[in-house]
């Protein structure tokens, strides 16, 4: 006989999955706007943070150069050469 989990476990599993897949695509999404405004340099570090629902310019600053490598000051600098 198959060893079925039951309907609450199953439910609890697909829940896990659907927000962890949520959360990063919500945190791609943000960092392609933040990528954006930076780019268009009308807007300083904390005020992209801010705009794309960082409330910590730190953490801000620590997930954008995991993602791109610079953080975000330094991609200033560079877009500015």
């Amino acid at each position: 006989m198959a060893n079925f989990r039951g309907f609450d476990t199953n439910r609890r599993i697909v829940s896990v999955l659907y927000n962890y897949a949520t959360k990063f695509y919500t945190e791609k999404q943000r960092l392609e706007k933040a990528f954006y405004l930076l780019q268009s340099g009308t807007m300083n570090v904390m005020e992209v943070a801010n705009a794309v629902g960082y409330s910590n310019p730190s953490h801000f600053a620590a997930v954008f150069k995991e993602k791109y490598g610079l953080n975000p000051r330094d991609f200033i600098r560079y877009r500015s050469q």
